[in-house]
């Protein structure tokens, strides 16, 4: 999707589409569950269920897996939602190499492979690069007559979901590219563009350690810090994409000039390059992240006071973030970032005087994560995954309410 889509007038088409994508969304992610259970779930009357139903089985979206327990009469049958029915392709776009994989529905990643293009390439030079796999892994899933859902695409920088917009990437260099637009044509399927960390929270939140949470905090730390938000089980981005920039927010009043053009950003003190740089001005070390780590495991009293200095710090912040949103689980992401006791623990010290705590509230896990690259990638894949199943409520195309669908089950 590369343009704003109009919302829809209300109409019993309208009804209909809401309908049938409740029903699917709640089989997907309940199954398996028999009419009945799927009545009482959604709250629509058992001739709605029965007649889309009988309608999705017709188009190989469900299919029966047995029966399941009798209160009394005979046995329900029991269905599944087919996460075959389709596929995703994911592009994650990093600093010099570009991550590809095909999702099917679950989603479930397959075919992850990468390609090298140069640090610092051009837009043009690495959208080109892009459109050449899509329409590869295009030609791979119509040989295997498979439908292609749609397309997500993760990066660094402030993106404009809705329009599919890269608004600006200090990382890659990169401003105001439309990079649904420049893919959509090629990939013949919706296209959705969103940060990299916004697509780790999705993951954390549907697959792994905020599953079943409905307000959450995602950050990762490396080269840089960023954020990503759940709020009320929604990804919450903010006015045109930029919520979450958490690496932004000003910790040190006059403090070190950021990159961005600010004073004081938590980044110039936390991430891993900042911590790099504190060990070498303050220690006289030139050190890597690997070697920091392997010498603070083994106790370095200087290295150790440092991390624990950048995690006190880092604990603040996430103070100052709590008592805005009040999450109910924090997750901190990075490589390394379980290697480093002295930061974490600085963190966690420092978090742990937070108000929820000290008011006999319930106390907020913080939780540290290495997550590699699958979980960016499921991500991305969610990212689709998260408009089909969504309300209907615009104009635009969605494969699920196609009259038909190539698949296999």
């Amino acid at each position: 999707m590369h343009t704003m889509a109009r919302r829809r007038a209300g109409s019993k088409a309208l009804i209909k589409d809401i309908n049938k994508i409740l029903v699917l969304s709640t089989i997907r992610e309940q199954g398996p569950v028999s009419r009945t259970e799927l009545a009482q779930l959604t709250g629509l009357n058992a001739s709605t269920i029965s007649k889309i139903c009988d309608d999705l089985h017709k188009r190989d979206m469900l299919f029966d897996v047995g029966a399941g327990q009798s209160s009394g009469g005979r046995r329900p049958i029991q269905m599944l939602f087919n996460n075959n029915l389709g596929y995703i392709i994911v592009v994650k776009i990093e600093d010099a190499r570009i991550r590809l994989a095909l999702a099917n529905l679950k989603p479930s990643i397959m075919d992850d492979y990468s390609i090298p293009f140069q640090r610092g390439g051009s837009y043009p030079e690495t959208i080109g690069l892009i459109k050449t796999e899509i329409q590869k892994l295009r030609a791979k899933l119509d040989a295997e007559n498979k439908e292609l859902m749609g397309v997500g695409v993760a990066l660094s920088g402030i993106v404009h979901h809705n329009q599919g917009k890269l608004m600006g990437s200090t990382f890659l260099g990169w401003a105001e590219e439309d990079i649904a637009g420049d893919l959509a044509e090629v990939a013949g399927a919706p296209v959705y563009v969103d940060n990299d960390i916004n697509c780790y929270a999705l993951a954390q939140h549907w697959l792994g350690s905020g599953k079943g949470e409905s307000n959450m905090l995602c950050l990762t730390i490396g080269q840089g810090i960023g954020g990503g938000l759940v709020l009320e089980n929604k990804l919450y981005r903010g006015n045109a994409g930029g919520a979450g920039e958490i690496g932004h927010m000003i910790c040190e009043q006059g403090g070190r000039r950021c990159y961005c053009g600010q004073e004081g950003c938590l980044e110039g003190y936390c991430s891993y390059p900042a911590l790099r740089k504190d060990i070498q001005q303050e220690l006289g070390l030139s050190l890597t992240m690997e070697e920091i780590a392997q010498k603070a495991q083994s106790g370095h009293t200087g290295i150790c006071q440092l991390l624990e200095q950048a995690g006190k710090r880092l604990g603040s912040t996430l103070i100052s973030l709590c008592m805005c949103i009040a999450p109910e689980l924090i997750i901190i992401g990075g490589e390394g970032i379980t290697k480093l006791p002295s930061y974490m623990d600085g963190v966690n010290k420092q978090f742990g005087e937070n108000w929820f705590s000290r008011s006999g509230m319930s106390p907020i896990p913080v939780l540290f994560d290495e997550p590699g690259n699958r979980f960016f990638l499921l991500g991305t894949a969610l990212l689709v995954v998260d408009r089909l199943f969504g309300a209907p409520l615009f104009e635009e195309d969605n494969p699920l309410l196609r009259e038909s669908l190539s698949s296999t089950i």
